[in-house]
């Protein structure tokens, strides 16, 4: 099995990420936001999905942070964090630029799709409605154990 990098794995494409419980899968995913804003995208132009609520709100608390402490790496702050340094040497030319996208993102943070992958396809049926042809009032359902019960 190859070791994962949010600095080398590639931003095209499509990459599984397979790790248990406390090994740095949101850092890394904070860390591939930051890459994806530096590379030219908005925020409001990447989609994070994930499995539970706590986990969205994490995702979200941490991509934040990430944010902030780059800005402050990229103003010329001091730091040790290997991954954001490494970022600041890939953008060296264009430090200003870098700085100015990500602070863009920053302030639109609030913006920024990061879902569970209910709360993802709840939106898009509600924002396509007419288009797929289902209700309004539609609501995603993830556990049909209930409604097995009731019928």
């Amino acid at each position: 099995m190859k070791a994962f990098s949010s600095l080398r794995v590639p931003l095209a494409g499509s990459h599984l990420v397979e790790a248990s419980a406390g090994t740095g899968k949101t850092h890394a995913i904070a860390t591939l936001m930051l890459r994806l804003l530096l590379s030219g995208l908005r925020i409001e132009q990447i989609v994070v999905l994930t499995f539970s609520n706590a986990a969205t709100e994490e995702l979200r608390a941490r991509i934040r942070e990430r944010l902030h402490e780059a800005i402050e790496v990229f103003s010329g702050g001091e730091s040790e964090d290997k991954e954001i340094l490494a970022l600041l040497a890939e953008n060296e030319a264009q430090v200003e630029s870098a700085r100015a996208r990500l602070s863009l993102a920053l302030r639109n943070v609030d913006q920024s799709a990061v879902f569970t992958i209910n709360g993802f396809c709840q939106r898009v049926l509600q924002e396509h409605a007419f288009d797929s042809g289902v209700r309004l009032d539609a609501e995603l359902k993830g556990d049909l154990s209930e409604l097995y019960q009731q019928v």
